[in-house]
C-alpha cells in the first residue's frame, strides 16, 4: 500500500472527502521540516509510541571506522542518527505470513463458509471456534487413532519438524511466543537436546 492507497482507505473508513483524508495522513506522515507529527517528535529527540501498534524513535551510531567494499580500503564513517521502528505486540500478533497458496485456501473456504460472525475465520455453529472446541477435537482424534495428542504437543511437534527443516531457532521461538528470555533458553536446550539423539 502506498500513499494514494492509504489515502483512498482512510476517506472510504471514515467517511471523509478524499482530501481532507490526505490532510490526515500528511499530517501524521509527512517528511518535510516542521510538518509530520511523527517527523517532529522524532527531530525533537522524543519517542512515539502507539499502544498495541508499535513505537517510533531514533538511534544514535557513533563514528566508527569502516571498510570500503570495492577497494578494501579503511574508510572513516561519520556518527549518525536515524530512525526505527520498533512493532507493538497487538501489531505483531496480527501480522502473520501466509503463502499463495495458504490464501488460496483460506479464500476457498470462505467463499463455502459464507457470511459470519465478525472478523473470524473459523466458525462453529456462526460463533468464532474457541480453544476448548479445539482441544477437545484434537483429543477426540487422537483417541480414534490411538495416540495421546493435545494442542500443546502439536505446537512442539511443529516446531521440531521446522527445525529438522533448517529454520533458526530464534525464528521458531517467535513464532511459537516465546518473548520471554527464560522460555527462550529453556527451548533452545530442548531443541539441541533433540537434536543430539
Amino acid at each position: 500500500m502506498n500513499k494514494t492507497e492509504m489515502t483512498e482507505k482512510l476517506a472510504k473508513k471514515c467517511d471523509l472527502p478524499k482530501a481532507k483524508a490526505a490532510e490526515v495522513v500528511n499530517a501524521i506522515f509527512d517528511t518535510d521540516p516542521g510538518q509530520g507529527i511523527i517527523a517532529v517528535e522524532l527531530d525533537a529527540g522524543r519517542k512515539v509510541a502507539i499502544a498495541g501498534f508499535g513505537s517510533f524513535d531514533t538511534k544514535h551510531r557513533s563514528k566508527r571506522t569502516g571498510r570500503n567494499p570495492a577497494t578494501g580500503q579503511t574508510i572513516e564513517l561519520p556518527a549518525k542518527t536515524y530512525p526505527t521502528f520498533r512493532a507493538g505486540k497487538g501489531l505483531k500478533d496480527r501480522v502473520v505470513f501466509l503463502t499463495e497458496t495458504s490464501v488460496r485456501a483460506i479464500t476457498d473456504y470462505l467463499a463455502v463458509r459464507g457470511e459470519g460472525y465478525g472478523d473470524h475465520v473459523f466458525l462453529y455453529r456462526n460463533r468464532p471456534v474457541k480453544k476448548d472446541l479445539i482441544r477437545s477435537r484434537i483429543k477426540a482424534a487422537g483417541k480414534r487413532v490411538g495416540v495421546r495428542v493435545h494442542p500443546h504437543r502439536l505446537r512442539h511437534t511443529c516446531a521440531t519438524q521446522l527445525l529438522n527443516a533448517g529454520c533458526r531457532v530464534t525464528s521458531i521461538q517467535r513464532f511459537l511466543g516465546h518473548y520471554n528470555y527464560i522460555d527462550g533458553c529453556f527451548w533452545r536446550i530442548q531443541c539441541q537436546y533433540r537434536q543430539l539423539q
